[in-house]
């Protein structure tokens, strides 16, 4: 059996869900790679650190199913391939991230709550899974993305000089998330039989999926505010540089 005809094998997989997950993935692969690269160019991280540990936490416990997801090897790949990139996101905020505080306590202790802040994302990742029975980690991912999207506006207006941070990167997040939002909602309803998880048969069909749809809307509405302060920021920066006649 051909790739190809493996993927159409799977539940809530077409043609058009294939050429949505290949703009998600590629989208979020090229929009962390700017990131590590303005990271590295401007010296600092360019992602808030608590998106930066959970992350990484959510994507090492779906890299290697800790919690018995039970994915799809096309998944898993994608995943570890992330793990890799945030690796380096992390390397750049233990790298960077101390000189780059305003707050004198948190500088002096930016190691030590370093260390804390990761087993600590990876234990709620890992717990919010078990608790709700989100096997697949499809309420988590969405969760954590919206916390991102929250998350970015105030940390591009922490930083006036956009140290580390990318216009582009923007776009893509908001396309990548966008895409994987419309996967989503066509593959996690059709990962259910009989009211019943097909991999999981003791995880019931959630009720309703209002939650997962209303994490969709907010991460777009809020994907879009930053974009708009992205542009905004860089308006205000050609006029400084070419200030129009008086």
């Amino acid at each position: 059996m051909g790739l190809w005809d493996e993927l159409m094998r799977q539940p809530g997989f077409s043609p058009m869900q294939v050429g949505v997950g290949a703009v998600m993935y590629l989208a979020w692969t090229v929009a962390y790679g700017i990131i590590i690269y303005r990271g590295f160019k401007d010296r600092t991280y360019g992602v808030p650190w608590p998106c930066i540990v959970l992350n990484v936490a959510w994507e090492a416990i779906f890299s290697f199913e800790l919690t018995n997801a039970r994915l799809h090897w096309f998944f898993l790949w994608g995943n570890r391939t992330w793990l890799l990139l945030d690796v380096l996101i992390i390397y750049q905020l233990a790298r960077y991230g101390r000189e780059a505080q305003v707050v004198p306590w948190l500088k002096r202790w930016f190691y030590p709550m370093l260390a804390l802040s990761l087993p600590t994302a990876f234990g709620a990742i890992y717990t919010f899974t078990l608790y709700f029975n989100d096997l697949k980690g499809v309420a988590s991912s969405m969760s954590m993305n919206l916390v991102m999207s929250i998350a970015f506006p105030l940390f591009h207006l922490s930083r006036p000089g956009r140290e580390g941070l990318s216009t582009t990167a923007a776009w893509l997040k908001m396309i990548g998330t966008l895409a994987g939002s419309f996967f989503l909602a066509v593959w996690w309803p059709a990962q259910f039989v009989d009211g019943h998880l097909r991999t999981h048969p003791h995880v019931d069909e959630p009720t309703t999926y209002s939650f997962t749809y209303f994490l969709y809307g907010m991460i777009f509405v809020f994907d879009c505010i930053y974009i708009a302060l992205c542009h905004r920021d860089e308006r205000e920066r050609a006029l400084t540089v070419n200030p129009p006649d008086a």
